[in-house]
């Protein structure tokens, strides 16, 4: 039987001025990660050292450095981990994670960048994984008004240009949360979790991966 996801949002304090962090001095040890930012808007790759250093954050991740480099590349420096850990990090930060909702038929009236939390959940009766998400006032105000005018119609929930989910909407929806499904089985919940908050201008490409302080 289809899940019906169903969506809704909390209220998030009004974010202040953005201020430039401080210099993040190099690693002598870990790994370096360069990424290349595919084509996009002049700013895309100041935006994605931005978006990247709060994924970081997010997932615990310090010392780490992020850093802009020549020709749409975006340089990252974390500390010695596990293999496996270097391999999560690694695809969170080149998850793009784009999140979009629209009404079928309709322009997307949530856009990416108005996720302000996500986790992942469990469902009791299949065990199967999925990604409980969290919006922003304004995101919380918009959709309640949104689904109270469109009861009995679809919803297109969309990741990265990917439909993951067309819930009918059987009320106007203000609980707080909805949830998104896995795009696939092979899709990683916990890192479309840990991308989500942060979204990525652009698509971006592992280019290279090296040991830091190794020839």
């Amino acid at each position: 039987m289809r899940r019906t996801w169903y969506a809704a949002l909390v209220a998030l304090a009004c974010s202040s001025p953005e201020t430039a962090p401080p210099p993040q001095p190099p690693l002598t040890s870990g790994v370096r990660i360069v990424y290349l930012v595919e084509p996009g808007s002049h700013d895309a790759p100041e935006r994605t050292v931005r978006a990247m250093r709060t994924r970081l954050e997010r997932l615990g991740v310090a010392p780490s450095r992020v850093v802009g480099a020549e020709e749409r590349r975006v340089a990252v420096e974390i500390p010695p981990l596990s293999d496996e850990r270097v391999d999560h990090v690694r695809e969170v930060l080149a998850r793009r994670a784009a999140l979009e909702v629209a009404v079928e038929g309709s322009a997307p009236f949530l856009r990416p960048g108005e996720v302000a939390n996500a986790a992942v959940r469990t469902d009791p009766n299949t065990g199967e994984a999925f990604v409980r998400v969290e919006l922003g006032p304004a995101a919380a105000r918009r959709f309640a008004e949104v689904t109270g005018k469109n009861i009995g119609r679809k919803l297109v929930i969309s990741i990265d240009g990917a439909v993951v989910s067309t819930p009918i909407v059987a009320a106007r929806v203000a609980g707080g949360f909805f949830d998104v499904p896995p795009q696939g089985p092979f899709d990683d919940v916990a890192v479309l979790a840990a991308a989500l908050p942060a979204p990525l201008p652009s698509r971006v490409l592992v280019e290279s991966m090296s040991r830091i302080g190794e020839p």
